[in-house]
């Protein structure tokens, strides 16, 4: 898990900086990586990060997919 949150952190880190694509790219690494830990609270919170940077990115498809899932990993909580 450490890995993932380090992932997340830099991908914050690069959206706060400007850089969306870079961001995309670690929440998208760090999503895989509680994908398959079944970790669904930080998988919603990265999955948050990609729909924010495919948003910045021009890429709509790709951020409606990604607050899906972010809501169906938040459902999976309670």
């Amino acid at each position: 898990m450490g890995e993932a949150a380090t992932l997340l952190n830099i991908g914050n880190a690069q959206l706060a900086a400007g850089r969306p694509r870079i961001a995309h790219l670690r929440a998208t690494a760090a999503a895989a990586i509680w994908r398959r830990l079944n970790a669904f609270y930080w998988l919603a919170q990265a999955l948050d990060q990609v729909a924010a940077a495919a948003d910045l990115l021009g890429n709509s498809a790709d951020a409606t997919r990604a607050r899906t899932e972010a809501r169906l990993a938040r459902s999976q909580l309670t």
